[in-house]
């Protein structure tokens, strides 16, 4: 390698590195961003935990109606004879039976979160079955 060469090659390496450090820089200032992260506003909160309550809800109520279908499901297996479907269909009543507890679990927690900024309904638990 003669010297012309090297000289080429530490220029190039010179200016790619300038490039990508002005390219960084000048993408961090059109983000505008500082390193300080800012605190959303209770509104803000508010609307999260509503937005939260709100999806919980309606995935309680599909859990509520998928138990009520699944259980009149196994009855009828049951009584038509059909032992493992319907021993599969009380294995996966268990699993909605545990996930609608979690569900409950999670309300309580958002609800109990908010309590002191927002108005959430009250958690009312509701069994299935």
């Amino acid at each position: 390698m003669n010297i012309t060469s090297f000289r080429k090659t530490l220029a190039g390496v010179v200016l790619a590195g300038g490039l990508l450090v002005g390219a960084a820089a000048t993408a961090s200032a059109e983000t505008g961003s500082t390193g300080a992260t800012t605190k959303p506003t209770a509104e803000q909160r508010c609307e999260r935990a509503q937005h939260v309550w709100e999806r919980l809800e309606a995935f309680d109520e599909r859990l509520h109606e998928n138990y009520q279908r699944l259980g009149t499901l196994r009855d009828k297996q049951a009584a038509a004879g059909h032992a493992n479907v319907a021993a599969k269909l009380t294995t996966r009543l268990d699993k909605i039976k545990d996930r609608h507890g979690r569900v409950e679990a999670r309300m309580v927690k958002v609800h109990d979160k908010a309590a002191g900024t927002c108005t959430l309904p009250e958690v009312a638990p509701t069994p299935l079955g």
